[in-house]
């Protein structure tokens, strides 16, 4: 009966397997906005089998001429799951200035999303003689301390590169950091041809002020198209050496407003996200929950956000170390600053988990915002146990379901009726064989040997076999009144050196990350729980653990 019943579920845990909806097709310019007269790549990505259609390009040829196209595709392997993604690259050059409508493209029965380009008119300033230029951009002059400029670096070349060195921006009172990949495409400027190598750089301003950006440099070595023999000197990298240098550019750089009160964090958006390992959350007295607090900022890198408060009082927290991440999206730097803490109710009460505010300031519309995560009253339940197999079983199966809320209808209710109709042959089968419900209960070991065994545990320093032993040992001690979890134990022995170590302990099993745990030092801190001769009467009711326990 068993064996069939954990078929059925292995085959429930399978159709989880079941390949998921197509994504959409993606589309992105690796530049934008960009001068009359030069080009810029268009990237179309899409993930997973069955889209190796080339894209439908016919509707960008009104507005654009199509230079050319080619094609990478990445084929990789992560927990025996295949992802394929395809993406193109498309080299488009502008008919026009002025604002560009791209339209959705087909890529196979794909779309891609309507983009937006900006063609500014074309420079004329420029030396159509020199054969290099380097030019340094910002794309805002006033910005706020500590916000983002995008410093921009673009080498102009009329004549083929055979070696060069770019250094890099030193700029004072600012941090700098490069950001996305070096671009290539082609400009017409003062009616000569040149080969553009674009770089960037996220800069933040740590003072207020004007601030300049010093001039950059550029040194090589170039073809010298005037000699017969220019090929051979790319070969034996021979050419001409030559130098570029950029002009300083200024920023003024204004100061946090009088008004704001707060740590300071200058974006473009922010949003302040919560999560559950459990969704919706449940709340059992000794049940450890984790929950997530995410602050997502554009414009800020992630060093830059602070922690967000995580406390809440009766309750237990173990806050993980922070899990940061920045990234770039072609204008703006992303950070990520994502909290875990692990929650632990100690016992049955209704308790209020406090509004989370983090003041930030609007830098597009100049202006405070506030990113607000609600206060919430949750119920802790009593404790539950859970001895049984199939209920094991059947939650995990719910738990990998939820995880994949975006598979289609027909496969979730087919896995609901499976568990609904196992659940409904457990309980008919165990009505008919009682002695099932005792079948899986642990052997009654005596305090010596639960004793030797928490030594090997303290020894092999496994935090949770130990916790398990522990509660194990107070069901011995303690039959009438068995403590529910570890800080009940630490009630009954009433020893403050023991409740310390406890605390130790329940800290390093419930932190979302592995933590270190000295079993040795659990071990000797212990010593008050042997000698508990005599189970005591209750468990305290008090917050103050008894010096002496109860003895009957």
């Amino acid at each position: 009966m068993f064996s069939a019943l954990r078929l059925l579920i292995g085959l429930a845990l399978i159709s989880l397997a079941w390949p998921a909806a197509a994504e959409p097709a993606a589309a992105y310019l690796e530049r934008n906005p960009i001068q009359f007269g030069e080009t810029v790549r268009l990237v179309i990505e899409t993930a997973g089998a069955g889209n190796e259609q080339n894209p439908d390009l016919r509707s960008l040829q009104e507005e654009f001429t199509v230079l050319g196209t080619s094609t990478s595709t990445q084929i990789s392997v992560i927990n025996g799951q295949q992802t394929n993604k395809t993406q193109w690259f498309v080299e488009l050059e502008p008919k026009r200035d002025g604002v560009i409508a791209i339209p959705p493209l087909a890529v196979g029965r794909l779309k891609t999303a309507a983009l937006t380009l900006r063609v500014l008119p074309a420079v004329a300033d420029v030396d159509s003689a020199a054969d290099l230029l380097l030019e340094a951009s910002l794309d805002r002059s006033d910005p706020y301390v500590q916000s983002q400029v995008v410093l921009t670096l673009r080498l102009y070349s009329a004549v083929d590169i055979i070696e060069g060195s770019l250094a890099e921006p030193q700029i004072e009172s600012a941090l700098v950091e490069r950001v996305g990949k070096d671009t290539s495409y082609e400009s017409l400027r003062g009616g000569r041809r040149y080969r553009v190598v674009e770089r960037r750089y996220a800069v933040f301003p740590q003072s207020s002020g004007d601030l300049t950006v010093p001039a950059v440099s550029f040194v090589g070595r170039v073809a010298d198209p005037s000699k017969r023999n220019a090929a051979l000197d790319r070969l034996f990298e021979l050419g001409k050496r030559v130098r570029a240098r950029s002009k300083p550019v200024l920023m003024s750089v204004r100061p946090k407003p009088d008004d704001f009160d707060g740590v300071w964090l200058p974006a473009r958006a922010l949003t302040l996200t919560e999560s559950w390992s459990r969704d919706p959350p449940e709340f059992r007295a000794g049940e450890p929950i984790t929950r997530s607090i995410t602050l997502q900022a554009v414009g800020l890198g992630a060093a830059q956000l602070p922690d967000a408060p995580t406390a809440a009082e009766g309750l237990k927290a173990y806050p993980d170390k922070p899990l940061t991440n920045s990234g770039w999206n072609g204008e703006w730097m992303t950070g990520t600053r994502e909290q875990r803490v692990a929650i632990v109710p100690s016992e049955s009460a209704v308790v209020t988990l406090p509004e989370i505010r983090i003041p930030w300031w609007n830098v597009i519309d100049d202006r405070e915002e506030v990113a607000v995560i609600a206060a919430r009253q949750i119920a802790i339940g009593p404790a539950a146990v859970v001895s049984d197999t199939i209920a094991t079983d059947a939650a995990a199966i719910v738990a990998t379901a939820k995880a994949g809320r975006e598979q289609d209808f027909w496969r979730w209710s087919s896995i609901a009726l499976l568990i609904l109709w196992a659940t409904t042959l457990l309980i008919w089968y165990r009505s008919r064989h009682p002695k099932l419900r005792s079948a899986a209960a642990p052997e009654d070991a005596s305090i010596s040997k639960l004793r030797r065994d928490l030594d090997v545990a303290c020894r092999t320093n496994d935090s949770q076999r130990a916790a398990e032993l522990l509660l194990r040992c107070g069901a011995k001690l303690w039959p009438a009144d068995t403590p529910r979890n570890l800080g009940q134990l630490a009630l009954l022995v009433g020893d403050a050196e023991f409740t310390a170590a406890i605390e130790e302990l329940e800290a390093a099993r419930y932190r979302v990350s592995p933590a270190n745990w000295n079993g040795a030092a659990f071990w000797a801190a212990a010593a008050p729980l042997w000698r508990t001769a005599k189970p005591s009467a209750a468990i305290p009711d008090s917050a103050l653990p008894s010096l002496h326990p109860a003895s009957s």
